[in-house]
């Protein structure tokens, strides 16, 4: 019973992991994608005029599981865009603002380099547990 919870709650947090680092670099990404704001008024709201078009930045949020574990849901970061300035974007409106995804590279790299550290913590679990039960079962009695 121990060794397969150790490796089921290790290999749901290789998969937890494994999302974090996809979403990271999904985001990286589309960091420079810029679509038009729809006008002034929505713009305030940070809203863009396309959104089925356009990208929308993602993040992992990690829970327990109840049987052990890390269970994760992948969310849109709310506010999904941010207004900037760039007039000489083909995307810009007549003030020269595009819609740009809120994504910071920092953050995004950091959460990287946090589930690639995640990531090799659980496998070190999973590689101990299984020298653990090979020790085990060639112990002689």
């Amino acid at each position: 019973m121990f060794a397969s919870s150790v490796f089921s709650i290790g290999y749901s947090g290789l998969a937890a992991e494994s999302r974090g680092i996809e979403t990271a670099a999904a985001n990286i990404a589309h960091v420079n994608d810029t679509i038009r704001p729809a006008d002034a008024s929505t713009a305030t709201h940070q809203k863009p005029e396309s959104d089925s078009d356009a990208y929308r930045p993602k993040e992992v949020v990690r829970s327990s599981s109840a049987s052990g574990g890390v269970r994760t849901d992948t969310v849109e970061k709310d506010p999904p865009h941010e207004l900037s300035y760039a007039p000489d974007d083909p995307s810009a409106d007549e003030n020269g603002l595009v819609a740009r995804p809120s994504i910071s590279m920092e953050n995004e790299f950091v959460a990287m380099i946090m589930s690639h550290r995640a990531f090799q913590a659980n496998l070190k679990s999973i590689r101990t547990a299984d020298a653990m039960t090979g020790a085990l079962l060639s112990a002689r009695i």
